[in-house]
């Protein structure tokens, strides 16, 4: 379905991307628990820490879920394009397998843009609020502030898409 198929894809890259490097950055608390806070050297004499971090102790839980869910609907989409014509009229049979390929797609939008969204929330204002924090990092905490709305934008655009059954029209019919 496009545009929502590229935007989700997108989405997904994102969120892997930023779990990525949320892992990369973090550090272990105060309990020795890898990748749950952010800690940065503001001075030779003073440190700043900041947590919960978005890092790895969150965002393997994350990535398994994500990835269990795309296999999962792999397996969906799998079974929508490779079962035998139902009944006489391809054109709703075709109309009605792009129905369902749509809300796998928005299930998975819905997937991606809730961790998307709360990574986001949480990872922004660490890297923006930081001491002696790298140019990189208030980048892309600036950009994370962009990324949120949209991903909200996608969420609902999934919800919607769920949302509103009964939208199968055969596309020959929407063409005259």
């Amino acid at each position: 379905p496009w545009p929502l198929l590229p935007t989700v894809g997108a989405a997904t890259v994102l969120l892997l991307v930023l779990l990525a490097f949320t892992s990369a950055i973090g550090s272990a608390d105060d309990l020795g628990r890898a990748g749950r806070s952010l800690t940065r050297a503001c001075s030779a004499l003073a440190g700043e820490g900041r947590g919960p971090w978005p890092g790895s102790f969150y965002a393997w839980p994350l990535v398994a879920v994500v990835l269990i869910g795309l296999v999962v609907a792999g397996v969906a989409l799998l079974s929508v394009t490779r079962r035998p014509r139902q009944g006489e009229d391809s054109v709703l049979d075709d109309a009605l397998r792009r129905e369902v390929v749509t809300g796998v797609v928005a299930a998975i939008g819905l997937l991606v843009t809730v961790p998307l969204v709360g990574v986001g929330v949480v990872a922004a204002p660490g890297l923006l609020q930081i001491c002696a924090a790298p140019t990189a990092w208030t980048v892309i905490g600036t950009v994370l502030l962009a990324v949120v709305p949209l991903a909200l934008v996608l969420g609902l655009w999934c919800v919607a898409v769920l949302a509103t059954p009964g939208r199968v029209r055969p596309a020959e019919a929407v063409r005259s």
